[in-house]
């Protein structure tokens, strides 16, 4: 009887148990794992072997050249009209055909003549835009490359021209120069038959000239949705486990039970439950600091594709120096944050840090957008090319100030203990490698940093 009883009393006390584990897990993850971590830190400078086993539902991104190195925009001129496609499915099938039946870059001859450059617009044509510029021969996916010796020729764009479709067009903006490639003229009626068949998502656009190229701002008002999105933050062991597989590492100890730091000869890892950040300091004595851009983006690709977890669209977003930034994407639409000190719309990678001859600094958030909140969801009206140009008149400033114009979801601050994100569609200036709302430049925020410091600084 007495044997029954102490059973009976063990089998309910486990069942209560796999009840509050089974909630934690289902409900309060972020919970549990703060239990997790504060058990950690209470053991500091002790040499640990870690668990190899990994949680199933957190899988990496396994991101590829071609998704990160992918065009945002696709123009189509028609007489003296010019259209954004506004299908991201469209923009998916042309990038496809071209992925199936790949260009040739048989020649490195880059033309530089601006009467030339400038008819290259003037015709009917569809036009590939990129958010950034990049090596040609990081598009390999996409073209063969048959030059001898080593081609430098970074694009922001390609073109292909309704009435010579044996040609597409490397555009690079900035210095209105063009590299020609050869197309198979069928490939390129392709092209512009799937570009035709998607004529109802269409919208008329303005070619406006802008600092180093240009940009296309809808005749229009759009309308874009406030986004609600439940959080998940990626469990700690998820990275132990990608740092640290199969080799031991210290727990070191930090002045906050929500921040773990951990290290080995190598590496030292931090990650940050205060600010849901992730920074992996990695020490490489023997390995050369890439010099080119193309090194640039290869190497830094190299590190994003082993850590990044991000599934809904991560692109490259611009090189500063030694510092690769890859920007989050929803929808086929950027993500900036809000915060100018924590950025949690981007992965950024210092291939070369102050001070330091070698290795690396990579950072990143360690939040997802893990259910939409649907019932959240409410639109918001969004300015047209003549307001845009107003505003940015109004302030004393001109198009020549801005690299960039687009339409971004800015991630806010609040997010109630990071339980819920708000992405809140809005158009951007990009000034000086910093992104502004027009917000932010209606109210001087841009004009304040650029006095006090020269240049800005803001989301760099």
């Amino acid at each position: 009887m007495r044997r029954d009883t102490i059973v009976s009393a063990l089998l309910g006390l486990s069942i209560i148990v796999s009840l509050m584990l089974s909630y934690f897990v289902l409900f309060d993850s972020q919970q549990l794992s703060r239990l997790i971590n504060e058990a950690d830190s209470r053991s500091t400078k002790q040499s640990v072997t870690p668990d190899t086993t990994r949680n199933s539902f957190y899988n990496k991104a396994d991101l590829t050249i071609r998704e990160v190195f992918y065009p945002n925009q696709l123009i189509v001129k028609k007489g003296k009209q010019l259209y954004d496609v506004n299908s991201q499915t469209v923009l998916q099938r042309v990038e496809q055909q071209l992925f199936t039946h790949r260009m040739e870059l048989t020649e490195d001859k880059v033309v530089a003549n601006p009467d030339s450059y400038r008819k290259l617009f003037e015709q009917d044509s569809l036009e590939m835009v990129f958010a950034k510029p990049f090596p040609i021969t990081m598009l390999d996916h996409l073209m063969s490359i048959k030059t001898d010796g080593n081609l430098v020729f970074e694009f922001d764009r390609l073109i292909w021209l309704k009435g010579n479709r044996d040609y597409a067009y490397a555009i690079n903006s900035r210095d209105q120069i063009y590299l020609p490639l050869r197309m198979n003229d069928e490939v390129a009626s392709q092209l512009f038959a799937i570009v035709e068949e998607s004529q109802s998502t269409w919208y008329t656009v303005d070619r406006l000239n802008v600092q180093n190229g240009v940009v296309y701002l809808p005749q229009i008002a759009s309308t874009l949705n406030v986004e609600y999105y439940m959080l998940e933050r990626i469990p700690d062991t998820q990275f132990i486990g990608d740092v640290f597989p199969t080799t031991n590492f210290n727990i070191l100890e930090t002045h906050s039970a929500d921040i773990k730091k951990l290290n080995n000869y190598q590496v030292t890892l931090t990650l940050n439950n205060q600010t849901q950040m992730m920074s992996l300091d990695v020490s490489q004595p023997n390995q050369k600091v890439p010099k080119t851009s193309e090194q640039k983006l290869r190497a830094s690709f190299t590190e994003l594709r082993q850590y990044e977890y991000w599934d809904d669209g991560m692109r490259y977003d611009g090189t500063n120096d030694f510092v690769v930034k890859y920007r989050r994407y929803l929808n086929g639409v950027p993500i900036v944050s809000e915060s100018a000190t924590l950025d949690y719309a981007a992965t950024i990678i210092n291939l070369r840090p102050k001070a330091r001859r070698d290795g690396y600094i990579y950072q990143m958030p360690t939040l997802l957008l893990h259910a939409r909140l649907n019932a959240m969801v409410e639109p918001i009206q969004l300015m047209a090319s003549h307001e845009i140009q107003s505003v940015i008149e109004a302030t004393g400033m001109g198009l020549h100030d801005f690299t960039r114009i687009f339409i971004g979801y800015e991630w806010r601050s609040e997010m109630e203990q990071f339980q819920v994100a708000k992405l809140v569609p809005t158009w951007y200036v990009e000034h000086n490698n910093g992104l502004y709302t027009l917000e932010e430049l209606q109210n001087g925020t841009l004009q304040r940093e650029q006095q006090a410091v020269g240049i800005i600084g803001h989301n760099e």
